[in-house]
């Protein structure tokens, strides 16, 4: 899945890129997964350090993350992390997409202290109303729409989500 995802950003970044949309940088899904976020936060943070410091004209970086390691006794679940940059202010704000109908806040994601810690400031958080998954293994999917949606449908109102971010919302269909 992981190489399916590189490939994918590409298919996306080639695309925004000329519809005239790539402000977007990606993390490496495989430098951000649960399991090294558990075994080498400090190898996950320099990643997402490296990330922002090379794309520091982006004002979004997107990190498809899988939560759990790979062993056979820690479920792995795919969410989606975008976060925004507000350059004028030097502000963070950070969306998660998780397609599991879960109670889990913000906070309660591993990932996103680790976000926090690496750049060194406060982000504030939100989670996105998103796609449902109706069976319980169509998260990978589900990242992956809402990674389209964000790059090639949605782009012209993603401005919007900074300045009224607690009116707009993604307008998904729960599924």
């Amino acid at each position: 899945m992981f190489f399916f995802c590189y490939l994918y950003f590409r298919y996306l970044y080639a695309t925004g890129g000329q519809e005239g949309l790539n402000n977007t940088a990606y993390f490496h899904p495989r430098y951000i997964e649960g399991g090294l976020v558990s075994d080498d936060v400090e190898f996950v943070i320099d990643h997402i350090r490296n990330v922002i410091s090379f794309h520091k004209d982006k004002q979004w970086f997107m990190a498809p993350h899988i939560a759990g390691s790979f062993s056979y006794t820690c479920s792995k679940h795919w969410i989606l992390v975008v976060l925004q940059h507000h350059p004028i202010y030097n502000t963070w704000m950070g969306y998660l997409f998780d397609s599991n109908k879960s109670l889990k806040e913000p906070p309660d994601y591993r990932i996103t202290h680790v976000f926090e810690k690496a750049i060194k400031k406060k982000i504030t958080w939100d989670k996105v109303d998103c796609r449902l998954q109706p069976n319980g293994w169509e998260c990978g999917y589900c990242v992956m729409m809402a990674m389209y949606d964000f790059v090639i449908c949605n782009r012209e109102h993603m401005a919007s989500i900074f300045i009224h971010s607690n009116l707009y919302r993604f307008n998904y269909n729960v599924y």
